[in-house]
């Protein structure tokens, strides 16, 4: 079995609408010999295919007129050039927006559809949001409103990222794993994949990969370097080559390139949500989650957080983080990690966000709470003879919190990258599955 392998094993453990009184058109083959419209083939309009008088203008034929009167119900008379260069008066479409929804005229919010989001601002019903995956789409949820009745809402904009089905922020619950891919529902082809927990998980989402920095995301999205599960197809980085359908070719694999080498696998950037102690600079940075702000932890870095009670243990990451009026200016309790920042120097058991906070191992992601922390595969351990897994401390140093670590010196690792390496600790021994993390109850 290939070093990659073994470690894998282990961390497994707006459209075209029609009018009335226009010639339809039938959509062509992928050769497009007709016309694309709005990304959509379309048979090419042509003036001699038209009612008499009518001339085709936007690829739809288009009645002659002098006022609007003699136009259908929904199209007003305008000046035009036609597709075919004629010039004159025609009868353009402008369909009235669906009562209710965006831009359809209001006095207040109850004359829009409020059960679907929509809200009256500025005498119009408009789409507003919580997070940015509502505006699907459509492109980010960060503008900033006040409704009809005086209430802060977010409504969405439009981006120069692409937001179409299977692109950023599409919905893909039935993945095949965290790692994403082609099966998952995502463009593949412009080289999206599904991020998720696995499969079932409601929260999984469409993104891409191969970025360079965070302005190659949209809001709400930061550039982060992600283990790969795939083999390289060749000896490369210190990983053994394994001929596999997934493997990935050498000639991808290095500086300027689309996967680079790891302490322990290939990794690759991957456009993620912003979620609990990833940096950010405004609240709009965090809206990929429901939720969530922008605040400062104790270090007086921002960070994607979330509201809570000092009272409560209601943080994300279970135990590894902690309630506080840590940001002055905002003024309110919001959690950070106990650790007193969200990163390390890569230390085991150190917090990390991404595997560039681990230079000399892996950012592993606890199952249990979702705590993610360094695996410094450089600080060796070992258990007694006979031990058939794991063993505490054996030579590990203790977690940030003082909390001994796993040994994973036991003889089913032996074969594997990750023998004699020191793992997180069992933060709650009494339970009878060990419930890994590195920092213990309150």
């Amino acid at each position: 079995m290939s070093r990659s392998r073994a470690l894998g094993r282990w961390l497994v453990s707006l459209g075209v609408t029609a009018i009335t009184g226009l010639v339809g058109f039938a959509g062509c083959g992928s050769t497009c010999d007709g016309i694309k419209i709005n990304g959509e083939c379309q048979t090419e309009c042509k003036d001699s295919a038209c009612a008499k008088g009518a001339k085709c203008f936007q690829n739809s034929c288009r009645l002659a007129c002098s006022t609007t009167a003699d136009c259908p119900s929904g199209e007003n008379c305008h000046a035009a050039v036609t597709d075919h260069g004629t010039k004159g008066t025609f009868c353009v479409g402008e369909p009235k927006p669906q009562s209710g929804t965006t831009g359809a005229p209001c006095k207040a919010s109850t004359d829009c559809k409020l059960e679907y989001g929509f809200r009256c601002i500025s005498k119009a019903c408009a789409l507003t949001c919580d997070v940015h995956a509502q505006c699907s789409g459509v492109g980010s949820c960060t503008g900033n409103a006040k409704d009809t009745e005086g209430d802060s809402v977010h409504i969405c904009e439009g981006d120069s990222f692409p937001h179409g089905p299977g692109q950023f922020g599409a919905s893909c619950p039935n993945i095949a794993g965290t790692d994403g891919g082609a099966s998952a529902g995502c463009d593949a082809e412009n080289n999206f994949v599904c991020i998720g927990r696995g499969p079932g998980d409601v929260d999984a989402y469409c993104t891409q990969r191969y970025c360079g920095t965070d302005d190659d995301c949209p809001s709400g999205f930061f550039c982060a370097t992600d283990r790969v599960d795939a083999p390289p197809c060749e000896d490369v980085c210190n990983l053994t080559g394994a001929k596999d359908p997934s493997c990935i070719p050498a000639s991808d694999i290095g500086d300027g390139k689309h996967y680079a080498c790891g302490p322990a696998t290939l990794v690759v950037n991957t456009c993620r949500h912003r979620e609990f102690c990833d940096t950010c600079n405004t609240d709009a940075d965090c809206l990929g989650l429901p939720n969530q702000i922008c605040a400062k932890d104790q270090s007086g870095e921002k960070i994607c957080t979330v509201l809570c009670d000092p009272n409560l243990n209601s943080c994300p990451w279970g135990s590894a983080a902690v309630c506080g009026k840590w940001d002055k200016d905002r003024g309110v309790a919001t959690c950070a990690h106990r650790f007193g920042s969200c990163h390390g120097e890569g230390k085991g058991c150190e917090p990390c966000r991404s595997e560039t906070d681990c230079p000399g191992g892996i950012c592993k992601q606890a199952t249990f709470s979702g705590e993610r922390y360094c695996v410094d595969f450089s600080t060796k351990c070992s258990c007694d003879s006979g031990t058939d897994q794991t063993c505490t401390g054996g030579g590990c140093p203790d977690s940030p919190s003082g909390e001994p670590l796993t040994c994973l010196g036991g003889t089913v690792y032996e074969k594997s990258q990750t023998f004699d390496i020191c793992f997180g600790a069992n933060t709650d021994p009494g339970q009878s599955a060990s419930r890994e993390g590195c920092w213990p109850s309150l």
